[in-house]
């Protein structure tokens, strides 16, 4: 058993309105809709992503689910700020590893489908081993991460808009410690910038 981090992060952080629709009015912006990863990565996001001449509007809180993150993005649609040729990150997953089979394929499908074919929808894919519940064991958060990676490819497979963001395979393809804190979850400082640089390269490849 891993030991957690002293403290999680914690709280919101987000983009001021202004900015949010300054940037998602440009053809090149981008919708960052996170949880915790997303909170510590806030600074790597709205320094990187506009240096790759994405301006960014960053919207993550602490145990955030899917369907949370979901009804986030959606505000954002209704309230009129996202451009027609707007980009959409989703960055959960985190905390619905322990769901059913298929609840995040439905909550991913969903989530396209409400975008329309006119956006561009990334999804990064979760990777989490630490047990946060005493009643789920390691090798269910394991089997957990694997799955919703399926329904990924799943979702991407029928959606021609969808892309998938493959931050398992980046973990497991580097040296852990230098990339995720002692929970095997939360980013370190540089597993964040690379993080957030996969993110780049993903939406550059499309």
């Amino acid at each position: 058993m891993v030991n957690p981090p002293t403290q999680w992060p914690t709280g919101v952080v987000q983009t001021p309105t202004a900015e949010c629709a300054a940037a998602l009015a440009d053809p090149n912006g981008v919708l960052v809709i996170g949880d915790s990863l997303s909170v510590i990565g806030f600074d790597d996001i709205t320094t990187l992503f506009p240096a790759a001449g994405h301006p960014v509007c960053v919207n993550a809180q602490s145990g955030r689910n899917t369907i949370t993150g979901f009804q986030v993005m959606a505000s954002y649609f209704l309230s009129g700020v996202v451009g027609p040729d707007t980009t959409i990150v989703m960055a959960l997953g985190t905390n619905d590893i322990p769901s059913a089979t298929n609840v995040m394929r439905n909550m991913m499908e969903t989530s396209i489908r409400y975008v329309g074919k006119g956006h561009q929808m990334f999804w990064v894919q979760p990777f989490c081993e630490y047990p946060f519940s005493p009643t789920i064991t390691q090798a269910q958060y394991d089997a957990g991460t694997w799955r919703i990676g399926t329904e990924m490819q799943w979702v991407a497979t029928h959606y021609a808009n969808f892309h998938s963001v493959p931050w398992p395979d980046l973990v497991l393809s580097t040296n852990y410690p230098s990339l995720l804190n002692s929970d095997l979850t939360h980013p370190t400082a540089a597993g964040s910038v690379l993080r957030t640089t996969q993110i780049l390269n993903t939406i550059a490849g499309h």
